[in-house]
């Protein structure tokens, strides 16, 4: 996350009035330190239930109980993306329409384990084998734009 996702925002995002939010379900120590030196916002998340569901959530909660007056927001539910340009012009074009992005990839096995559904779709040595490839922990990033 800091080394890819932190890193390729501050490189290529023009970050004035944007807000970066981490929600923290799991991050280490030394993570959010170096996030808060580098003005991101941690939001310290209850994992009481599953991810997918919950983290919707925590996002609903911050905004409800942060001080800043967000006009919107740009929601990611993992640190994994890298940015390769600027995304100033999605919050500066249909401002009042909701925009999202299609991830073709995001075929039946993934879905199943995202569904929890491993159980039931997967052989047991199939589980094993990606068990030891996928997280423990998540993270939820939000970018905000700030109401002038």
């Amino acid at each position: 996350m800091i080394e890819h996702w932190l890193f390729s925002v501050k490189q290529h995002v023009t970050l004035e009035s944007i807000d970066l939010m981490v929600v923290d379900f799991g991050l280490s120590d030394d993570q959010r330190a170096q996030l808060r030196a580098n003005g991101v916002i941690i939001w310290p998340a209850k994992l009481d239930g599953r991810w997918s569901n919950i983290q919707y959530r925590e996002l609903a909660a911050f905004l409800d109980q942060s001080p800043v007056d967000y006009d919107q927001v740009v929601y990611s539910d993992c640190g994994d993306i890298v940015f390769q340009a600027d995304i100033r012009p999605i919050l500066d074009t249909y401002k009042d329409q909701i925009r999202a992005v299609i991830e073709p990839e995001f075929g039946l096995v993934l879905h199943g384990l995202t569904l929890g559904c491993s159980r039931i779709w997967f052989s047991r040595s199939f589980r094993e084998k990606i068990s030891h490839s996928t997280r423990t922990s998540w993270t939820i990033v939000s970018m905000a734009r700030r109401t002038n």
